[in-house]
């Protein structure tokens, strides 16, 4: 193995790669592959302190902004699943020399659920950040897609793409220790697939719920309603509109706007409680009070006096998912570059790394996942699935569930353990461990004792992957079927073996899931003289 050493001179620096596709837009649909190539002419590269930086921006279908009943309305979007930019990117591919070295695919789900064991709470804050995967706050403006105008509440679109970075986390190339020799190994091609929108974008806020609103008079056609903030009930007033907080103490934004869906609920004199869906056609400020004023189609109040109790509650959405047909929110990417960090090697390196490869070869190992896609049967309770992995050197195994069906506007990428009683492995013959791990008290109340067989399972194979586990405070939501095949840094053949899950679920009434199972192993990449570049599982 090549490394360089303290004694040698060694010039690096930080150079741009254009993708393929220079100055094109990239979306999930119309050009949803990217394509990076490092030429060989630069020598060696540091991947650890590389990284790919571009712009997005989110495309609102035509007609945001209106209160068209085809759900034109304008919404605050951001980045789902607390992740950030980096689940943009669903497969990641890397080649040497026209030869396919690393292939993950959802890498965005893998690194979503590692990042729920390793991340303490300020390296989670740090990554909110730094990925834009935060709430929107002025502090930390996030990923706004929309903003509101201040003098009036609507929202109009806001086309400035924010600029991204990512990382693979995950791949075992882009994490290598040293520096990767391109001289020998020739070029490096990159490609990246852009996961849907669906699995994307979510809105900035679900709801606001009770918002105190002034007592309604009676009427049988009542289409204004007025808000009084809710943390100021005794001195109302709003801070114009807006996401963002002024001063949390003293005073809030209005984040109510044209096409925003509101429930108006209360209590009649007769006690009959009312609960109303509408759209929001317009918001203004009351002078003088600072009271918001919204007007929707009217509500019957034609009864007795109501009560004095009366809430808004505010949808910052409406029914439909963020996918790329017509009406659906969007997103798109541009000016996609890698900012790689080249090393300019000595000519006696050089030198020695020719003879080298003339001689008895190069070989380097790298620790990477394979990923395995299988379905779990709706209503049936005893299953068992292969993996059909066959690999020399394999060190861990992770099957992660996740739910088929997805709400309004967002997708949850956290393992659901739904009802399931107990899970094995099973290697070949072998049952690992001899007895199935029982998860049945998990599926009960997140007060109920953790499975400590499985804990210790799941940080075993996250171990073994090279995880290091810093929290199991999210277990109960990141669920997986684990098994570790390594020992003090040891691999396991599962050549001529093969291996599965066996898992048993307390009834037959089972939602049906979509397992991804991630597999983690060593290959290893060869160059001789005769033979070229290989890569050996």
């Amino acid at each position: 193995m090549f490394s360089v050493q303290e004694s040698m001179p060694v010039v690096n620096y930080s150079t741009k790669v254009i993708s393929d596709q220079a100055g094109s837009t990239f979306d999930p649909v119309n050009n949803s592959r990217i394509r990076i190539n490092v030429p060989s002419s630069m020598s060696m590269v540091d991947l650890r302190n590389s990284y790919i930086q571009f712009k997005m921006a989110v495309k609102a279908p035509a007609g945001a902004g209106t209160s068209a009943a085809a759900g034109n309305n304008t919404f605050v979007m951001k980045l789902g699943n607390g992740q950030g930019a980096e689940q943009v990117f669903r497969n990641m591919r890397c080649y040497l020399d026209n030869r396919e070295v690393e292939n993950i695919a959802h890498v965005n789900i893998l690194e979503k659920f590692k990042s729920a064991f390793s991340e303490d709470v300020s390296l989670k804050g740090l990554d909110a950040t730094f990925n834009h995967g935060g709430f929107p706050t002025n502090g930390n403006p996030s990923f706004f897609t929309t903003d509101a105008d201040i003098t009036a509440g609507t929202m109009v679109q806001n086309r400035v793409p924010t600029k991204q970075v990512y990382r693979p986390k995950c791949s075992g190339l882009w994490n290598y220790p040293n520096g990767l020799p391109l001289l020998i190994l020739g070029n490096l091609s990159l490609e990246f697939d852009l996961e849907e929108s669906a699995r994307v974008l979510t809105t900035a806020a679900e709801r606001l719920s009770n918002v105190p609103v002034e007592q309604p008079a009676q009427n049988a056609a009542v289409t204004d309603f007025v808000l009084v903030a809710p943390d100021q009930a005794a001195e109302p007033h709003w801070a114009g509109f807006g996401w963002g907080e002024t001063n949390a103490a003293v005073k809030r934004k209005c984040p109510f706007t044209v096409g925003n869906i509101v429930t108006i609920t209360g209590t009649l004199a007769g006690g009959a409680a009312i609960s109303e869906e509408r759209e929001i056609t317009a918001v203004a400020q009351n002078a003088g009070t600072g009271n918001i004023t919204i007007t929707v189609a009217a509500v019957n109040l034609n009864a007795a006096a109501p009560n004095d109790d009366f809430k808004a509650e505010v949808h910052f959405g409406r029914s439909g998912v963020a996918t790329e047909d017509t009406g659906k929110y969007t997103y798109e990417i541009s000016e996609v570059e890698m900012i790689c960090r080249a090393i300019e090697l000595p000519p006696q390196y050089v030198q020695g790394a020719m003879r080298r490869v003339q001689g008895e070869g190069f070989a380097m190992d790298i620790q990477s996942y394979t990923n395995y896609v299988n379905n779990i049967l709706s209503n049936v309770a005893t299953q068992s699935i292969l993996i059909p992995n066959y690999n020399s050197r394999v060190k861990s195994v992770m099957s992660i569930p996740l739910q088929n069906a997805q709400t309004d506007y967002f997708y949850d990428r956290k393992g659901k353990i739904d009802n399931l009683k107990d899970y094995q492995a099973v290697i070949g013959q072998r049952r690992e461990p001899q007895r199935p791990v029982s998860v049945a008290n998990q599926t009960g109340s997140a007060n109920a004792f953790p499975a400590q067989e499985h804990l210790h399972e799941l940080t075993k194979a996250l171990s073994a992957s090279g995880q290091d586990v810093r929290t199991l405070r999210h277990f109960r939501e990141n669920f997986a079927m684990s098994r570790s095949l390594s020992y003090d840094g040891s691999s396991e053949s599962l050549q001529e073996k093969g291996f599965r899950f066996e898992f048993n679920y307390d009834s037959n009434v089972v939602s049906s899931k979509v397992l991804y199972s991630y597999v983690y192993g060593i290959k290893r990449i060869s160059v001789t003289a005769q033979e070229g570049l290989q890569v050996l599982s």
